[in-house]
């Protein structure tokens, strides 16, 4: 049962996004050497488990890499009518960060986000809607998948975060992490730690995966340890009343992916 909390009249639940389907962006791998050319892939599935898809381009609001204090668009290298991966050249040692930013509108009928809402034990927004004779399940679902990868050993402080929502910070560059090691992130709400909010991590290392779920600190942090090496996901995700004709809900979903020798 996922259990929800009101945060600023907003109702916060964790991911699987499943108004739509999973999706996430992973590398072919998360060190490169400069002179590579990193292929990302968008996954789809459940569990952090999943196979390459293909998102069109009319719902990508937003694909950039940042390296240090430079920002570049490259929608220009994904084409969904020709090919499943970006194929991206790296050139100089350091951080870099990939943003892609999703935005797609949905429709759903009124038994099937009632059964939604029942599944994750939203029963607030269940009794409003019940109550309120709202019949739409109409929903605009935006989605930020914010990739981390290291080229050579220079290591950088953590990118700006973009200006979605929702942000995942974590407290230094991941790729300092080690097996064993204590982490920590921060949950930014507009900017504003949110306090209270379900935090999902994931960990896929040897063809197995491993789930925590932690709730935000007051000043928005959660802790952790890193378990194992592999890759890792921090998902967050939060619905709200849309103030929009025609809608019933909007809904956002941050995750912040990585990996750990």
């Amino acid at each position: 049962m996922i259990k929800s909390g009101a945060i600023i009249g907003l109702l916060w639940l964790s991911v699987s996004f499943q108004i739509s389907g999973d999706a996430w962006l992973i590398p072919d791998k998360f060190f490169y050497v400069p002179g590579d050319t990193a292929r990302l892939n968008i996954q789809q599935g459940e569990n952090f488990t999943g196979s390459n898809t293909l998102i069109e381009n009319k719902y990508i609001t937003k694909l950039e890499v940042l390296t240090g204090e430079r920002r570049q668009d490259i929608i220009s290298l994904y084409d969904a009518q020709a090919k499943t991966n970006i194929q991206l050249p790296v050139q100089s040692e350091g951080l870099y960060q990939v943003g892609v930013h999703t935005t797609q509108r949905i429709s759903k009928s009124a038994a099937a986000i009632n059964q939604w809402l029942t599944d994750y034990g939203l029963d607030e927004v269940l009794y409003t809607r019940q109550n309120t004779n709202t019949v739409p399940a109409e929903i605009l679902q935006s989605t930020y998948n914010r990739l981390l990868f290291q080229v050579g050993d220079k290591m950088e402080a953590i990118p700006k975060p973009d200006d979605f929502p929702i942000n995942i910070i974590p407290n230094n560059n991941p790729y300092t992490w080690k097996k064993g090691d204590p982490i920590q992130f921060t949950i930014l709400d507009n900017g504003k730690p949110a306090f209270g909010v379900r935090v999902k991590i994931w960990n896929r290392n040897k063809g197995l995966t491993t789930i925590q779920n932690i709730y935000t600190e007051k000043d928005g942090s959660i802790k952790a340890r890193i378990s194992n090496s592999g890759s890792w996901v921090v998902s967050v995700a939060k619905i709200a009343p849309s103030t929009e004709s025609g809608l019933q809900w909007e809904t956002y979903v941050t995750n912040l992916i990585f990996g750990v020798k």
